[in-house]
């Protein structure tokens, strides 16, 4: 990743949507003395790391966050047992790409569609950048008929997506599920599996407008035109999550959307295709301080997208 003239770069670690944060606080340092010096600490004093879903960020001496959002004892398991009480088996791999691991948004779906358990069951689901696949795979243990694992990534990562598929496919089958398949799928193809589906599901996948602004909602609008329903999860990687001013007040965010600038590419980009985003499940992300170190996790949307009336 460059970095900002005169500085080094600096790496969230994980996913490029965290690296687009940090390189807005870096081209937005202050020039002009501040009434409090901790707000002169540079991202690299704050050194943000992830692990187990959680942020962790160094605070300076003395500071201290406001009541505000409470903290619950860490995120949710990404995946929680099927209602049988079975648990699904899968790989990840960081080395295959950004789908070779799993993203909090696969849990955020993942909760989701066992709470619509009933809705799911006997249906036909696809499922977009599938990565892991263990979106899908749970829908699959929850009595889908059939689920398309699909993704655009690289030979190893389909791989990695078919291994996830073929391990479970015992457990899966005795669940109702008669076939569970992996295909590549780019967003914006025009060629895309004939299905037909009964509901769309993908995690993270919002993220793809930094490439493309517009070729998940022209591949949405393909299957709602067909008569499937699509239901996106979103991890919010807001623009200001490393800002030590909004992180000390530690205030619940006002609107889903707020400093979202890869969700608010892709609503402005799904009016102009004639589609809707309507709010399902928001999760709000909380915080907690121990001494001068600041334990954090993310906001989390699920949403369905429709066509506009």
């Amino acid at each position: 990743m460059r970095g900002v003239a005169g500085r080094p770069a600096v790496s969230c670690g994980l996913h490029p949507s965290w690296a687009r944060c940090v390189s807005v606080l870096l081209s937005a340092s202050p020039s002009a003395p501040l009434e409090k010096t901790w707000k002169h600490w540079s991202i690299d004093q704050i050194a943000p790391k992830y692990d187990a879903q959680i942020w962790t960020l160094q605070l300076p001496p003395g500071a201290a966050m406001s009541a505000g959002t409470d903290w619950r004892a860490g995120p949710e398991p990404v995946l929680p047992p099927l209602p049988s009480g079975q648990t699904l088996s899968f790989d990840e791999d960081s080395s295959r790409g950004l789908g070779g691991k799993v993203w909090r948004g696969s849990g955020a779906m993942i909760r989701w569609l066992r709470a619509n358990a009933p809705s799911v069951r006997g249906t036909r689901v696809l499922e977009l950048g599938a990565g892991t696949g263990i979106s899908g795979l749970y829908a699959a243990g929850l009595g889908a008929t059939s689920v398309l694992l699909t993704d655009g990534g690289s030979d190893e990562l389909l791989e990695q997506l078919q291994h996830n598929a073929q391990q479970n496919q015992r457990l899966l089958l005795a669940q109702g599920c008669a076939s569970v398949g992996v295909e590549r799928l780019l967003f914006g193809s025009e060629k895309l599996p004939e299905g037909p589906f009964d509901l769309v599901i993908g995690s993270d996948v919002t993220y793809s407008v930094h490439d493309d602004r517009d070729a998940l909602c022209n591949t949405i609008s393909h299957f709602l035109q067909r008569g499937a329903r699509c239901v996106l999860a979103h991890e919010h990687r807001r623009s200001d999550m490393f800002d030590l001013e909004t992180v000390l007040n530690n205030q619940p965010t006002r609107d889903w959307r707020q400093n979202d600038v890869a969700l608010n590419m892709f609503l402005e980009a799904t009016l102009e295709h004639g589609l809707f985003a309507r709010p399902l499940v928001f999760e709000s992300g909380a915080r907690k301080q121990e001494g001068e170190t600041l334990l954090m996790s993310t906001d989390m949307s699920v949403f369905e997208v429709v066509r506009a009336v």
